[in-house]
């Protein structure tokens, strides 16, 4: 996928540097708020921060990937202040899954929605994807309104459908939105 950067009104996505690591490692990547719902526990130290990003520096350059991990950062103090990707890119059945995070300063603000229309739009705009999904733990609420904010329809819950990071089942919610969506303008 050829990318260079999306702006909007207060934010700029881009992909991830090396320089950014300071920024995540503050912003979200050492949080247990951001965290509780993630795949992935805090960050203990700006090392495993380094070490996360590099995998995904690597990424960048491996033409088997198919996801796209994007850094979010908030023009207002110039820092990379959360991340938002697309990923499982099927381009036979032309879809993919969306997914973000943020740290816990910057909820409420409307930062992850203006990220999630804006990449919505790239995808849409530039690729043949007709459908993009996205899946949060049900309890995760705040996720579930985002999406549902960027346009994302509810589609169902699937029950203990992922092993969780503490070795319990959680119960999924999944939601997308198809490019008949997008162009219609809901």
């Amino acid at each position: 996928m050829n990318f260079n950067q999306i702006e909007t009104e207060r934010l700029i996505l881009r992909k991830f540097l090396p320089s950014d690591a300071a920024d995540m490692f503050k912003n979200y990547c050492n949080s247990e708020s951001v965290c509780q719902f993630m795949p992935w526990s805090p960050h203990g130290n700006i090392e495993a921060t380094k070490e996360y990003l590099q995998t995904v520096l690597n990424s960048y350059n491996d033409k088997e990937s198919n996801r796209l991990d994007l850094a979010i950062v908030f023009k207002e103090i110039g820092q990379v202040v959360g991340s938002i990707s697309i990923s499982r890119v099927n381009l036979v059945d032309n879809n993919c899954d969306l997914g973000f995070c943020i740290g816990e300063n910057f909820w409420g603000k409307g930062i992850t929605s203006e990220a999630g229309k804006a990449l919505i739009k790239f995808v849409f705009e530039n690729t043949p994807i007709e459908r993009i999904q996205a899946r949060h733990i049900k309890e995760n609420i705040g996720s579930g309104k985002v999406m549902e904010k960027i346009g994302m329809d509810y589609e169902g819950t699937f029950r203990h459908s992922v092993k969780f990071k503490d070795g319990n089942y959680v119960d999924m919610a999944y939601r997308s939105i198809i490019r008949e969506d997008y162009e219609r303008g809901i």
